[in-house]
């Protein structure tokens, strides 16, 4: 079988079908029909001479040979992108598409606006496509070294030796308590006293936080920020959140900052990239303009 152009399509249309779970969500994602998906899939299955995915009442699933097929498709989808990238460079243009990751609870901090970086960049980079996923940062690793990412901002524990860390901001972390807690109304607890409780810690920290502590109890763990929010605001946990997305429930009378001067401290954010990628004009262009936005905020 030589691959044709409308096998490339019809490799693409098959990729988005594996990454949306079904027939259903690709039809939304590529804005096409249904009967449209299931006729590119069925064409490209009689080239290939097998099933590439089971669907039917049973559900939606990938063969064998399916994900052989999937892993190829997404190879040609970064290859165009890149390409992509290379052209648009050659008639002076920003083009492409800009696949970004970031850690989640973000935009409630002044300090980082990533929202004016993404006002600024679409203003001058109209006919950029945008993905911007949310994840933990050990997942946005993950999807940079396998190019579904081609850059994120992220805090990290350990660095990938495979990957580039650039120095973006710096993010205030402190100990937090619930009203319903025994800790929110003691006029001057020590850390002591706040040892005695329970903590919530967060999965992709590598329990740094806890520091201070001598033998601090986890008693829970949480994957993200919302999720410790809501341990702590249960009034059964203590434990830590940035201070711009804890402060709506310290000024609503909800939360209650502890011990400051002993525990808190600074997460580094870093603008992170595969060192094997090229730094091509579209990233770079998206990174001045969120190094410019946070230098603005920082005044």
């Amino acid at each position: 079988m030589r691959v044709s152009s409308s096998d490339i399509n019809s490799l693409n249309v098959f990729r988005v079908v594996v990454e949306s779970g079904g027939f259903t969500g690709a039809q939304h994602s590529l804005n096409i029909s249904q009967s449209s998906v299931s006729a590119h899939i069925a064409g490209l299955e009689e080239r290939l001479g097998f099933r590439l995915c089971e669907r039917g009442r049973s559900g939606f699933s990938v063969t064998k040979k399916g994900a052989q097929v999937y892993a190829q498709a997404r190879k040609i989808s970064h290859l165009i992108d890149e390409l992509s990238d290379e052209l648009g460079e050659m008639r002076n243009l920003i083009t492409g598409h800009l696949k970004f990751g970031m850690i989640d609870n973000t935009i409630s901090d002044p300090g980082l606006p990533l929202y004016r970086a993404v006002r600024s960049f679409v203003n001058r980079a109209r006919n950029v496509e945008i993905d911007l996923r949310v994840g933990t940062p050990r997942e946005l690793e993950a999807s940079l070294l396998s190019g579904d990412l081609n850059m994120a901002l992220t805090s990290t524990g350990q660095q990938v030796e495979s990957l580039t860390y650039e120095p973006v901001y710096e993010e205030m972390q402190s100990l937090y308590c619930s009203v319903d807690h025994p800790l929110f109304d003691m006029p001057e607890p020590k850390l002591a006293d706040a040892e005695r409780h329970a903590f919530v810690a967060r999965r992709f920290g590598q329990l740094m936080e806890l520091r201070p502590f001598s033998k601090p109890k986890v008693a829970a763990n949480a994957s993200n920020m919302e999720a410790l929010a809501v341990f702590i605001l249960s009034g059964h946990y203590i434990g830590f959140l940035p201070r711009h997305y804890a402060e709506r429930w310290v000024q609503a009378g909800k939360m209650r900052l502890l011990l400051p001067e002993e525990t808190s401290f600074n997460t580094s954010f870093f603008l992170v990239t595969r060192k094997d990628a090229r730094m091509s004009r579209l990233l770079s262009a998206f990174a001045d303009d969120l190094f410019a936005c946070i230098n603005k905020a920082a005044g």
